[in-house]
């Protein structure tokens, strides 16, 4: 008996082509879709930065991204140490955010809020945040609390449709003080943040991981032995 030989069909070149063709069509129609997005829709992606994120309010008005311990080098924070955070607040309400407090209960004695004089941490323009996924860190579901400690003070104030920047360099931001234990690359502490919108309050704990390098680290050389 003589069995039929399979033959496989290639497909022509045009075809190929207008495959590729069709799948660029589809990727632009995608970027254009997203850089046309205002921060309310922004605001709710998670970006692809390393970092922890959450999304607050009742409306998911209030977004944190990015949130890291600052990288100093690859030997870390020792015991005693300050440890400055990389915080970005998001408010696409129409109601003004405050954070008025932040803990870091059993990683540091206190959070404190620094100013080194330079641009002021709020920004008049909003800025979306990233939109792809990625980003390290948890992000939980925050519910409503009692009011924090009206002492506490506002760490920072973000407008209706607007960002904060709470960056070392950048204006103010918040530090870790005296550390009771060490930080290392690759190392992550829970931090409690203590918002408020309106007459609503909330308090949500983040898995805060440090940042990586900006650079690539340079690789020991050693010689080689037989």
């Amino acid at each position: 008996m003589i069995k039929e030989a399979a033959v496989k069909r290639s497909r022509p070149p045009w075809r190929r082509a207008g495959f590729a063709l069709l799948a660029a069509v589809i990727a632009l129609a995608g970027a254009s879709a997203c850089s046309s997005g205002l921060i309310t829709q922004t605001n709710n992606q998670v970006a692809a930065v390393p970092g922890a994120s959450a999304t607050i309010g009742d409306k998911d008005e209030i977004a944190l991204r990015g949130v890291m311990i600052a990288y100093n080098g690859p030997q870390g924070y020792p015991i005693g140490a300050n440890a400055p955070l990389i915080v970005r607040i998001f408010n696409s309400g129409l109601a003004p955010v405050k954070l008025v407090a932040v803990d870091a209960s059993g990683v540091a004695a206190r959070v404190e809020k620094i100013t080194d004089g330079a641009s002021p941490p709020v920004e008049a323009t909003p800025e979306p945040s990233p939109g792809a996924t990625g980003e390290l860190g948890t992000t939980p579901t925050p519910t409503p609390t009692a009011a924090p400690d009206p002492t506490a003070g506002t760490l920072a104030e973000v407008g209706p449709s607007s960002y904060a920047l709470l960056v070392p360099g950048r204006g103010a931001y918040l530090q870790l003080v005296d550390l009771t234990q060490a930080i290392a690359p690759g190392e992550s502490a829970p931090v409690t943040f203590h918002l408020a919108a309106g007459n609503q309050t909330y308090t949500v704990t983040l898995t805060v991981p440090m940042a990586p390098p900006e650079t690539a680290l340079p690789r020991e050389t050693g010689e080689a032995h037989a």
